[in-house]
């Protein structure tokens, strides 16, 4: 819950609903969401954990932008602009622009801006290879980091 109070807090009741869903009754989770989680391959309720069922509900809110590891800081950029939090903020991020930074390099390149900004990037690690990005008041972030180990989750924090 302290997941969706801090990035939906106009629809953390909600998310925590799916994320207790996908922990009690995954097999309903799954039918629940199947057009969804059909691009993740998900089509089995032992393949449903109630940490994929946050980061898909975060990006069903606009909340977490999943990226490919081959990427660019166009791509990055781009991510950014996605997430509510971002656009709520009206972040400038045209002083990312022409970075030749690309991968990990890149998104490290975006959250040391981000943290200039009072803000955190910060991927929840779902164990693939792609960032589910997120951004995070920077005072929040430990709190959540502590909490993602207590349930078996890993909560990244991108800058240099």
């Amino acid at each position: 819950m302290a997941f969706a109070q801090a990035l939906v807090p106009d629809d953390a009741q909600g998310l925590w609903g799916e994320v207790q869903q996908a922990l009690e009754h995954p097999a309903q989770y799954l039918d629940r969401f199947a057009a969804e989680l059909a691009n993740r391959g998900m089509n089995e309720p032992a393949h449903v954990t109630p940490w994929l069922a946050l980061v898909e509900g975060l990006q069903w809110r606009g909340q977490n932008y999943e990226l490919d590891w081959k990427l660019n800081m166009d791509d990055a950029i781009w991510a950014l602009q996605q997430l509510k939090a971002v656009q709520q903020r009206a972040l400038p991020l045209q002083a990312l622009a022409g970075s030749a930074a690309l991968g990990h390099d890149a998104l490290l390149e975006a959250g040391d801006y981000l943290r200039s900004q009072g803000l955190s990037l910060v991927s929840i690690d779902i164990e693939s290879d792609c960032y589910p990005l997120s951004v995070l008041e920077t005072s929040a972030v430990a709190p959540l980091q502590a909490l993602a180990q207590k349930v078996g989750g890993k909560l990244v924090v991108l800058h240099n």
